[in-house]
């Protein structure tokens, strides 16, 4: 796999993170939501593998004030913009990579020319 492939697979993975957290976020009070987590994992070939996996345990007891307990879903609103901040910068290393590779490329062929 070249260096454009791996970055573009960091890319992929970085975007399909921020959709996760959104979601998470939009539905952290909504009823028998189950909330996901994205999981990356090395490809052999190089780059980068992002899997959505539902999160466990999905809900958790909470009281809601009138002697009983609802289940909500279990999302830290906080874990979710720390995640959505990570892949953030992992956007930006992913475009300074392919930045680079085309400075190469660029100074490649000013030098066969």
């Amino acid at each position: 796999m070249d260096v454009t492939s791996i970055a573009l697979s960091g890319l992929n993975a970085a975007q399909q993170r921020v959709a996760n957290s959104a979601n998470n976020i939009v539905n952290a009070r909504t009823p028998n939501y189950t909330p996901t987590d994205v999981v990356q994992s090395p490809l052999n070939s190089g780059g980068v593998r992002a899997d959505v996996i539902e999160r466990s345990p999905a809900s958790f007891e909470v009281p809601n004030g009138q002697g009983e307990t609802e289940n909500l879903p279990n999302v830290s609103l906080e874990q979710e913009v720390v995640n959505s901040v990570t892949a953030a910068y992992d956007f930006k290393a992913n475009i300074k990579v392919l930045q680079t590779q085309q400075e190469l490329d660029k100074a490649l062929l000013d030098i066969q020319a």
